[in-house]
C-alpha cells in the first residue's frame, strides 16, 4: 500500500498516472532467483494505492518465460517494475525486443537502478519517452558503454547458477518422476555438489515465497 507522505524520510516520488478513477491498475513485481527483491519492494511501496493490483513474479537467472507472459498480460498502464535493465534479456537485442514490446502496449516500466524511469511519476505517455531513449541509446552505443549506462553500482549478483533446464528436471525429481542418480547423471556433477546445489535451490525458492508473501502483505 502507498506510504502516507511525510511519514519517513525517504524520498517521494510523483503519483502521476493516467488511470481513471474506475480503472484496476497492475502491478507486476517481477525478480530473478538470486534478487532479494528488496529494492523491487520499496519502489512499489511508493506508487501502489487502493485499488490496484499486484504480482509477485519470480524466475531463473536465464529464463524469462514469466516474463514474457507478464508483459503479455498486462494492459495499457500497467506497471512493471525490475531491478536492472538486464533483467529483460541476456543480449542487446533481446533488450530491444522487450522494451519495444513495453512501449506498444503503452506499459510502464520502472528500473530500480535507473531512476530516470520514476522520479517523473508513472504516466506512460512520460515514461515511453524514457523508454524510446534508452532504446535508442541501446542501438547507438556499444555494449561497454551501455554496461556503464545501466548496471547501477550496486546490482552485484551472487553466483548461482543452475545448469540449464534445472526446474524442469527438479520438479521431476521432486514429483518422484525421475531418481536422484538420474537427476545427479543428468546434471553431470558430483554427488556433493549437487546436494550443495539442490540446497541452494531450495533455499532461492522459499526466498522467493517469502517474497510473494511479502507483496501480498503491501496490498492487503
Amino acid at each position: 500500500m502507498k506510504k502516507e507522505p511525510g511519514s519517513n524520510s525517504e524520498k517521494k516520488y510523483l503519483v502521476v498516472s493516467n488511470k481513471k478513477d474506475n480503472d484496476m491498475r497492475t502491478f507486476y513485481l517481477y525478480k530473478k532467483f538470486s534478487e532479494n527483491g528488496n529494492s523491487v519492494k520499496k519502489l512499489a511501496e511508493n506508487f501502489i494505492s487502493d485499488g490496484d493490483a499486484a504480482f509477485a513474479v519470480t524466475e531463473h537467472n536465464k529464463r524469462f518465460d514469466k516474463l514474457d507472459i507478464s508483459i503479455s498480460k498486462a494492459r495499457s498502464g500497467d506497471v512493471l517494475i525490475i531491478e536492472s535493465l538486464y533483467d529483460l534479456g541476456d543480449n542487446k537485442d533481446d533488450l530491444i525486443l522487450r522494451l519495444n514490446k513495453i512501449i506498444e502496449k503503452r506499459l510502464v516500466l520502472l528500473l530500480c537502478d535507473f531512476t530516470g524511469t520514476f522520479t517523473h511519476g508513472i504516466s506512460p505517455d512520460i515514461n515511453n519517452i524514457i523508454l524510446e531513449t534508452i532504446v535508442d541509446m541501446l542501438k547507438t552505443s556499444s555494449d561497454d558503454i551501455n554496461i556503464v549506462l545501466f548496471k547501477g553500482q550496486n546490482v552485484g549478483r551472487p553466483s548461482v547458477t543452475f545448469p540449464e533446464g534445472w526446474e524442469e528436471k527438479y520438479y521431476e525429481w521432486e514429483n518422484g518422476l525421475i531418481s536422484s542418480s538420474k537427476f545427479i547423471e543428468w546434471s553431470g556433477m558430483k554427488k556433493a555438489t549437487f546436494y550443495n546445489k539442490i540446497t541452494e535451490y531450495k533455499e532461492l525458492r522459499e526466498q522467493g515465497e517469502r517474497y510473494k508473501a511479502e507483496i501480498r502483505r503491501i496490498i492487503s
